[in-house]
């Protein structure tokens, strides 16, 4: 079978007989459609989501980062996931095909994700988010924790984080600015982004990252840029509020994570008075490079 994969990837790559991206979306179109996780659409205040639902037991809300959506960044959790929650996964707002007429902001973020869970009458639900998700799962920590029973932080530093810090991100990968690193213009920083995020480096095809990038980040640049520009003063506002009703807790991190370092883990861990558990052999994402320990993790804590 792999044989068969790695060749069907190379005949396509030599010949442009097939896009690869298209093709790995109707892939995973037909395993969320197997799982029974309905892809679904709401539209309400200016927010239009979309948002897969399906699985059984109690609601997980799983939020995606930046540079991704909802259906790629979960796809390798939900079976495993599925079959014991109800999931609700949604593209974030300017990600995906979720889109707002409100400001490019935390703030939009989380009304857009409270209104939505009120429209799928949910009243008590478990919440993990990676990366810029775990910014947008603590701001929800922070709108409604009386509603959230258990959450998850994945590899985001949240409140704590010294924002300033991600002009190191940019001088690290030689960019003018962080904005440059995360809303990529082109097929070479697609590959950039991604060996940025994962533990080991890989080189891929220029035509395979070029088809990515048209497939899945051509659009919402100038709406990502101004959510990361947002970043610091949505921060600074959040942290000032505090969280009234915190939730049951806990932090995954990847151990070789260069985008958000073990240190900021560390602060994040006193803020929140949680424990960590960090996952050998990963970086970035470490629900993808080290699945079935993730799944053993995540699982095991939102199931004490």
């Amino acid at each position: 079978m792999k044989y068969l994969i790695f060749s069907t990837t190379v005949l396509c790559v030599l010949f442009s007989a097939c896009n690869l991206p298209k093709l790995n979306q109707r892939h995973l179109d037909k395993k969320y459609a197997r799982l029974g996780i309905e892809e679904k659409r709401f539209q309400q205040d200016g927010h239009e989501i979309k948002y897969f639902e399906g699985g059984v037991g109690d609601t997980l809300l799983l939020i995606h980062g930046f540079g991704g959506d909802a259906q790629v960044t979960w796809a390798k959790n939900i079976k495993e996931l599925s079959a014991q929650y109800h999931l609700i996964i949604p593209d974030l707002l300017w990600f995906g095909e979720s889109k707002s007429s409100k400001a490019q902001n935390m703030d939009s973020q989380v009304d857009a994700l409270s209104s939505l869970l009120k429209y799928s009458n949910v009243d008590r639900y478990h919440i993990a988010g990676i990366s810029y998700g775990g910014f947008v799962t603590l701001g929800m920590a922070v709108h409604e924790g009386e509603k959230i029973d258990k959450m998850v932080i994945i590899d985001s530093p949240g409140f704590t984080y010294n924002i300033d810090l991600l002009d190191t991100i940019a001088v690290q990968n030689d960019a003018e600015t962080v904005e440059d690193v995360f809303v990529v213009k082109n097929g070479d920083e697609v590959e950039r982004l991604y060996n940025f995020a994962f533990y080991r480096d890989k080189k891929f095809p220029k035509g395979l990252m070029q088809d990515t990038y048209e497939f899945y980040f051509s659009e919402n640049h100038e709406e990502q840029t101004e959510l990361i520009q947002s970043l610091k003063s949505d921060q600074e506002r959040y942290l000032s509020h505090g969280i009234p009703e915190q939730p049951k807790s806990l932090i995954i991190w990847g151990k070789y994570d260069v985008v958000f370092p073990m240190s900021e883990a560390k602060k994040l861990k006193d803020y929140l008075k949680c424990e960590i558990k960090v996952i050998d052999k990963a970086g970035h994402a470490p629900n993808i490079e080290q699945l079935k320990e993730f799944n053993s993790i995540f699982i095991e804590f939102l199931k004490d």
